[in-house]
């Protein structure tokens, strides 16, 4: 696997290491591989950038920590982690303070760049509560890379085109939903998979009124806990026959090393 990452932002590559720590931690311009950011649309509404509303630490993994609001809809907490390795993740508190269901798209972008041989791609949430009464209802997760118009993984909390209602009692309508623990997908890549630009993680989902929205803050396993899409590079072994040359070879180095000189 080969990876490259952009440079710093920001700052004098004169400086040493242990002062720009010092000087610039918590500093999103600061990082050494570009940041995660947060993208917000409700109603159909242009996208919202919360690049000015997060703080960032880290130097290969990046994690962001911020709030914000767009409208009506209170983004009271998020997290977002990146890795140019690469994954992307989010986790999440959303609050609907109007008084009628917002349909939401938020989406997770992380610039970067790397070519990875027979990848496994994998996708999901941790845990998603869906609040009695309605709460977050039709949750679709995608996953990007490069470019937005297609997704390279989806999944759906149910079926497109079943409607949702809300209900107060979870049992009498199949569109009214429960808390779950998970949403997971994954799928072989190509052969060699390049990314050129930037890998990305989109939730869509409608939120009722007055109702708060939790997703991936269940801790767990790594990705359980949050939103999540990885690239995994495939672990090509290293044929028997090789292991056996290589053994031949390190013998023989060790006797011609304990040999006496003549």
């Amino acid at each position: 696997m080969t990876v490259s990452r952009p440079g710093p932002r920001v700052g004098s590559r004169v400086l040493t290491t242990a002062a720009m720590l010092l000087a610039l931690a918590w500093s999103r311009n600061s990082l050494a591989v570009n940041v995660p950011v947060l993208y917000v649309s409700v109603d159909g509404s242009p996208e919202v950038s919360l690049e000015n509303d997060q703080v960032c630490d880290g130097i290969k993994a990046v994690t962001c920590l911020g709030t914000g609001a767009v409208g009506d809809l209170l983004i009271s907490s998020f997290e977002l982690a990146a890795d140019p390795d690469p994954y992307v993740t989010g986790a999440f508190n959303f609050y609907n303070g109007s008084a009628s269901t917002m349909s939401v798209v938020a989406t997770i972008l992380f610039p970067m760049a790397g070519s990875f041989a027979s990848p496994q791609i994998d996708l999901g949430t941790g845990f998603v509560n869906n609040v009695f009464g309605g709460g977050l209802l039709n949750l679709v997760v995608e996953g990007f890379v490069d470019t937005l118009a297609s997704p390279v993984l989806g999944i759906s909390e149910i079926p497109p085109g079943v409607p949702f209602s809300v209900c107060d009692d979870l049992g009498a309508d199949p569109g009214c939903q429960n808390s779950i623990f998970s949403l997971t997908a994954g799928q072989a890549g190509p052969p060699s998979l390049q990314v050129l630009s930037l890998i990305g993680l989109r939730l869509s989902f409608d939120l009722s009124p007055d109702t708060v929205a939790t997703i991936g803050l269940d801790p767990g396993e790594p990705f359980a806990g949050a939103a999540y899409l990885s690239i995994t590079p495939a672990v090509v072994p290293v044929p028997a026959a090789a292991w056996l040359l290589f053994s031949g070879l390190g013998a023989l180095m060790a006797l011609r090393r304990s040999a006496p000189a003549c």
